[in-house]
């Protein structure tokens, strides 16, 4: 190693480079060579005293090797830090709808806080950004999930010593004062009204009128998430004497292999979708898959206003994609399925859980129970 500055080429120009010894962050001592910028002799000696003085305090524990890289790192802005979040997140095998989950709300992190400097992250950011979800009209439940993944992101800054301390981790996911947003399952003159007008509705959403009445009805008959049916494409169909739709398990939310029937009309309906080659039966990216309540609401808003007579019974409370899944269980539980059933067909983990949800809409068998049962009381009983 060279103790005076030195440089590489003869040329006029040429500048002196400095060689040192620097201690790493993990306590690794190894000789860096740096270039001082300048053809000044003397201003090169004077940056090489510099450099020399900062790696003897690091050497010597004046300086922590490592508070030193995280202040390097902390002042990279929220937005540069997302593509090695993800990196990290995709080591850790997440799913993709996941993975885009996150990466959407840390970006929407970033512009909430003004891609601030990660070091310069705090609790406040992470409150002011929930607020503005809850301004957005966001559910409690969907603004927990989003405030989840900050949380994660927090998590990660203080592993991956971005920052000194994790910014977040005093974030409390409970909001008091706000009553979870109530969802609601779809009349049948509701969704009858709105299958009306979409035969002639313009085009939304990447999807003309037709297409989007196939999705809804789609989503009411099967039960089916809009992410899961974003995955779909025309090798889960199969159409003949019964028309059904095959889920595979790394699709599903339960994990879990699915095979839902379709039943006649929405079987046609799909096998027409399909007929013209397309390579899946609707146009779900990224954009619609963000929006789809919004593009439900504003149909449903669309065929309000189209009518001619007023239709009090249509309203966008409590409604959101999601909704259309609520709306498969409850029109079963009107028809009087049983409950079993319609835990297979919503694919829930427990017949607990499609009791909490569906159980009040079941009808009260207890009066048929008791009129079935008095003859048999009648036979051993004494006459009156």
């Amino acid at each position: 190693m060279r103790k005076l500055p030195y440089k590489r080429s003869k040329s006029k120009g040429a500048k002196y480079y400095i060689d040192f010894i620097e201690v790493s962050s993990d306590g690794v001592s190894r000789k860096l060579t740096r270039s001082s910028r300048t053809t000044d002799y003397k201003l090169a000696c004077q940056i090489q005293k510099k450099l020399q003085g900062e790696a003897a305090k690091r050497i010597h524990g004046v300086i922590n090797p490592k508070e030193d890289e995280v202040l390097k790192s902390g002042s990279l802005p929220v937005s540069a830090t997302i593509a090695e979040f993800t990196e990290s997140l995709q080591a850790a095998r997440v799913s993709k709808v996941y993975l885009r989950q996150i990466v959407m709300v840390i970006t929407r992190l970033s512009k909430s806080c003004s891609d601030k400097p990660v070091n310069n992250l705090s609790l406040r950011d992470a409150e002011k950004f929930s607020v503005s979800m809850m301004n957005q009209g966001l559910g409690v439940s969907t603004i927990h999930q989003f405030l989840g993944y900050v949380k994660r992101y927090g998590r990660w800054l203080d592993s991956s010593g971005k920052v000194f301390q994790d910014p977040f981790r005093h974030l409390k996911r409970t909001m008091k004062g706000h009553e979870p947003r109530k969802r609601r399952a779809l009349l049948r003159e509701e969704v009858a009204a709105l299958c009306k007008y979409l035969d002639n509705a313009p085009d939304s959403f990447m999807h003309t009128g037709k297409e989007r009445k196939a999705l809804y009805l789609f989503a009411i008959r099967t039960g089916l998430r809009i992410n899961e049916i974003a995955q779909l494409n025309t090798k889960n169909f199969v159409f003949g004497t019964s028309n059904f739709v095959r889920l595979a398990k790394s699709i599903t939310k339960n994990k879990q292999d699915a095979k839902l029937f379709l039943g006649e009309s929405v079987g046609m309906q799909m096998e027409s979708l399909l007929s013209d080659g397309r390579a899946a039966p609707f146009r779900i990216n990224s954009y619609v898959q963000d929006n789809a309540a919004k593009m439900l609401r504003r149909d449903i808003e669309a065929c309000r206003k189209a009518s001619r007579k007023p239709l009090p019974f249509l309203s966008t409370n409590g409604v959101d994609f999601h909704a259309l899944r609520h709306t498969c269980g409850a029109w079963l539980c009107w028809e009087g399925v049983s409950i079993q059933v319609v835990q297979k067909i919503m694919r829930h983990s427990s017949i607990q859980l499609t009791i909490d949800v569906y159980g009040h809409l079941l009808p009260d068998e207890i009066e048929t129970v008791v009129a079935k049962t008095d003859s048999a009381f009648a036979a051993h009983l004494p006459p009156v």
